[in-house]
């Protein structure tokens, strides 16, 4: 902890001018968006490599987990920095003084990614975020610590309003970040060797729903894009029913064990094997990306679907009528 002294005393720390480097940010090309908490060391972004690491990093949960913007899926197609006023003040005399200065906005659009992505950008107006940035050199610039360790650069965040197309120009989705200039360059550093990092994508929204047909034996879901609501089932449903991270939860909030779980291509449907009360609503979910990642499902994170299964479920399986029998007088009775 410094001295309390005078504050007539007071002085400003000077930093010698001397350099060892000419390097600046070059153009953003990708953004990561982080949790201010997070915090990692070089050891972390080599063990055992930086792609390996933020392909985890995508996957994980809390503050662990970062939020890819761009990169060459999605790429950058325009980019406008715009300065804040310094704001200074001019004495009688012509001296002028410096006050503060204001933010700088960096504003970043692209043609690429449609409405799913614009969604998306949209989430994260004003969220208490940091973010890593990517350059177009492959610099990775990040906020040091000054403790060996690293974060995310605290920023506002913002997604301007899209540009409609017209007869002579596509759409484009937009998003700002601003930076107080002073921060950033006390606080930026660049770590090297970040260009493999432009290759990754964030992960893709997957929802579940009813299929229809379940029974007291068998839950029938299909998977469908979070977005746009394609069905999916053909491209995820193996993979998922192999991973078996399906949970099954009554009304009453009580876990409901899943016995088997697998793709049955005829249906294109996923089935669920367990033990179910008929006429009952079940909510169906899947693990959290974190542990779909450990179990091999790379690059999606599944909502919860409700689930129906039928009045008289077993006799539905075996394609039983289940209306009573309609009994019919014999000749010469008489109808009551």
């Amino acid at each position: 902890m410094g001295a309390v002294v005078r504050a007539c005393k007071s002085s400003t720390s000077l930093k010698n001018t001397g350099t060892g480097s000419n390097l600046f940010p070059a153009a953003t090309a990708m953004i990561f968006v982080c949790s201010p908490r997070k915090k990692f060391t070089l050891a972390d972004l080599n063990n055992p490599d930086i792609v390996s690491v933020f392909t985890e990093w995508i996957h994980a949960d809390g503050d662990e987990k970062v939020y890819p913007l761009f990169g060459n899926q999605i790429p950058i197609s325009g980019n406008t920095n715009t300065k804040g006023t310094d704001n200074t003040v001019t004495l009688d005399d012509g001296q002028v003084i410096f006050v503060s200065y204001t933010q700088t906005q960096k504003l970043f659009s692209t043609t690429d990614g449609g409405l799913c992505f614009a969604k998306a950008l949209l989430s994260f107006n004003n969220a208490p975020m940091a973010v890593i940035e990517v350059d177009i050199k492959g610099n990775i610039v990040v906020k040091d610590n000054h403790d060996g360790t690293y974060s995310g650069l605290k920023a506002t965040l913002f997604s301007p309003a899209i540009d409609f197309a017209d007869l002579k120009n596509p759409a484009k989705s937009y998003f700002q970040l601003g930076y107080m200039p002073d921060y950033y360059v006390k606080n930026a550093a660049l770590l090297q060797d970040g260009t493999p990092l432009l290759d990754l994508i964030g992960l893709m929204d997957l929802a579940i729903v009813d299929a229809g047909g379940s029974t007291s034996t068998e839950l029938k879901v299909k998977i469908i894009d979070g977005c746009c609501g394609d069905d999916v089932t053909s491209e995820w449903g193996q993979a998922l029913a192999d991973a078996d991270d399906f949970i099954v939860t009554g009304p009453n909030g009580a876990v409901i064990p899943v016995t088997s779980s697998a793709y049955d291509a005829p249906s294109n449907t996923v089935v669920l094997e367990g033990a179910f009360a008929v006429s009952t609503n079940y909510s169906v979910s899947t693990a959290k990306p974190s542990q779909l990642f450990t179990d091999g499902v790379e690059g999606v994170e599944v909502v919860a679907g409700n689930v129906m299964t039928g009045a008289t479920a077993a006799a539905e399986a075996e394609g039983e009528n289940t209306q009573p029998e309609m009994e019919f007088p014999e000749n010469g009775d008489e109808i009551s």
